[in-house]
């Protein structure tokens, strides 16, 4: 597949800008009254066929985070042009700990299976728009509350969201170095977005290249820990006869032994 990065930058804030036309909202006094105006659709991520979102993913539709995310960047470009906008990849996600906390205050949650699913959908990765500093989080208008993250990661806006686009775009590829070849020029377009190196882990499993997985998991679990990362690391460091204890001690002392069940 032969994309070039500045073309495939133009053709993703093309086709957002294309999108936005099918979106309804009102534009009011400030930016993050007018994006709570926004008519997008609310789907738990588990409740969706994943390819689907996928799918959705290349097209930057509506039922994907992303393309959520994309359309209410592409509206406050058009309307608010002086806010200064980036896509903001979340480390740490607030409900993900409020799921960590119901864990440690009832213990037997671990044997609720819709639990621990919805614990590990708020830990796969997820962004949001960040606008002069401050987080926009489409989950916020649903829930009902303002959702404010621990940690995230501000990257350029565009850029973020290209490559976005593009970890889904070598998803479908079938060549496992073709996959990694892609997720290189994703990383040439916006440098360190833990996305792409976890995508990476699997091409670089499937060929081979385990100490490199396991670079790669080191570095995301660094910056953004979960529970799939920290149990493949321990899986793979073991493999290579690594000592794996410092991640499966912040394993155990998060998670519940059993959550693998549900990977």
């Amino acid at each position: 597949m032969n994309i070039r990065k500045d073309e495939f930058v133009k053709e993703t804030t093309d086709l957002v800008r294309k999108n936005v036309e099918k979106v309804n909202y009102k534009v009011l006094s400030g930016p993050l009254e007018t994006l709570k105006t926004v008519d997008l659709p609310f789907q738990l991520a588990d409740t969706v066929n994943q390819e689907e979102i996928a799918k959705e993913n290349l097209v930057l539709g509506l039922k994907s985070c992303l393309g959520q995310i994309a359309v209410c960047g592409a509206i406050m470009e058009k309307h608010f042009p002086k806010e200064k906008i980036a896509l903001g990849e979340v480390w740490e996600d607030f409900f993900a700990n409020i799921m960590a906390k119901k864990f440690r205050q009832n213990r037997d949650s671990q044997y609720d299976p819709s639990f621990m699913r919805e614990w590990l959908m708020y830990e796969e990765p997820h962004v949001i728009l960040v606008i002069n500093g401050k987080q926009f989080e489409p989950l916020s208008k649903f829930m009902g509350l303002d959702v404010e993250h621990p940690r995230v990661q501000a990257f350029p806006f565009w850029e973020g969201v290209a490559v976005s686009r593009l970890a889904s775009v070598s998803n479908c590829e079938k060549d496992h170095e073709e996959r990694l070849r892609l997720l290189d020029l994703a990383e040439e377009i916006c440098p360190g977005m833990t996305l792409i190196r976890e995508n990476r882990v699997q091409s670089l499993v499937e060929l081979g290249m385990i100490k490199e997985a396991v670079e790669c998991l080191k570095w995301s679990v660094e910056r953004r820990p979960n529970a799939r990362k920290l149990w493949a690391i321990c899986h793979f460091m073991e493999k290579i006869g690594e000592d794996s204890s410092k991640y499966l001690r912040a394993f155990l002392e998060r998670y519940p032994f059993s959550i693998q069940e549900y990977f």
